[in-house]
């Protein structure tokens, strides 16, 4: 079954975007507690990887979204 016929999705880009996400999802959570994979890092995981590395300074000036 194809879940993404019921949706609103209308080019083959968006399918396969669609598609992905859970791969995406895999990788971060995968890539969490060890400092591997930074292509996948939220916001948050590098600001946590930027304080291990004594850039702190830096780390406190960005955005958690």
């Amino acid at each position: 079954m194809d879940p993404t016929k019921y949706m609103a999705i209308l080019s083959s880009c968006q399918k396969l975007s669609y598609l992905c996400g859970g791969a995406l999802a895999v990788r971060r959570h995968q890539c969490e507690n060890m400092d591997a994979d930074p292509l996948v890092w939220t916001n948050q995981r590098f600001i946590r990887w930027a304080r291990t590395i004594d850039l702190g300074e830096y780390a406190d000036n960005l955005k958690v979204i």
